[in-house]
């Protein structure tokens, strides 16, 4: 991530996770009553009162922090230029997925929720539907996140293939 923050990395122990004293201090929050979020994949820890400037640089230095983490993620990723049309991932053919009408899935024994792939059988003409073995594809990125990695250039296709396969793509692996 950039330079505009230090970064700690601590283990979470059976005891929870402590915060050491110098990103308190660092962070301008120590001494002060702190409001922490759950959130999926992180905890964010804020002053529990701010004034409107402290609540203003709070969200600039979490939009920042985003920023930081989605850049890293589409640098880990690659960018491609128009590489729609060499890797068929386009919202016109839905990205190549294979929706199956409720009824199907629950005849089948396919889960609600499970991806399912289409496996051609160009011999007889036939497709045979079944549960993929993946969990996560580019139906999972929210909207708006798919939006910003198709107008930064980011290769859909990379994105497809590290969420597949569910490869560690930050920190140290």
């Amino acid at each position: 991530m950039n330079s505009n923050h230090l970064s700690f990395i601590k283990e979470n122990t059976k005891n929870g996770l402590h915060i050491p004293p110098t990103a308190l201090i660092v962070s301008g929050i120590d001494g002060t009553p702190l409001e922490y979020r759950a959130l999926p994949g992180a905890i964010v820890a804020f002053k529990s009162q701010m004034t409107a400037m402290e609540l203003i640089d709070t969200i600039h230095a979490l939009n920042r922090c985003a920023s930081a983490l989605f850049a890293d993620l589409a640098d880990t990723i690659g960018y491609c230029d128009d590489c729609d049309e060499q890797c068929g991932l386009t919202e016109e053919n839905n990205f190549g997925y294979v929706f199956l009408p409720d009824e199907l899935r629950e005849q089948a024994g396919i889960p609600a929720d499970a991806k399912v792939t289409a496996i051609p059988d160009q011999d007889t003409g036939a497709v045979t539907v079944m549960q993929a073995d993946y969990e996560h594809d580019l139906t999972d990125v929210p909207p708006t996140l798919m939006e910003v990695f198709k107008c930064r250039g980011v290769c859909l296709e990379t994105l497809e293939c590290l969420l597949m396969d569910e490869e560690i793509v930050y920190g140290n692996a």
